[in-house]
């Protein structure tokens, strides 16, 4: 839900805030990693606990979150530092994964 939120504040205009958080969260905790440093984790731990739906679920979310940050950039400079900032912290590695995942329907 909180993905979901993060999304839809990007999308609004929001942006600035959203990076801005994110960035203090890698700051705070991995002493200054990449902004994107914890969607990557979230994604690489998600089907460890939790149901096969919620972690395609929650799969779902990281990457609406992502394509919400970087798409709601004016900047193309800017997006693509972002995007360079996600494949630094491993997302091309997922891809693959995340391209083979079926989607739950919604109930």
């Amino acid at each position: 839900m909180v993905l979901q939120m993060m999304a839809a504040v990007c999308i609004r205009g929001g942006n600035a805030l959203i990076l801005e958080a994110m960035g203090a969260l890698a700051s705070e905790r991995d002493g200054g990693g990449f902004r994107f440093d914890r969607l990557s984790q979230i994604l690489r731990t998600a089907g460890l606990c939790g149901s096969a739906k919620d972690t395609v679920e929650l799969q779902i979310m990281v990457v609406q979150l992502i394509n919400a940050v970087i798409s709601s950039q004016d900047s193309l400079e800017m997006r693509v530092h972002l995007r360079n900032e996600c494949h630094a912290c491993g997302f091309h590695d997922f891809l693959p994964q995340l391209s083979q995942l079926e989607v739950p329907p919604c109930s």
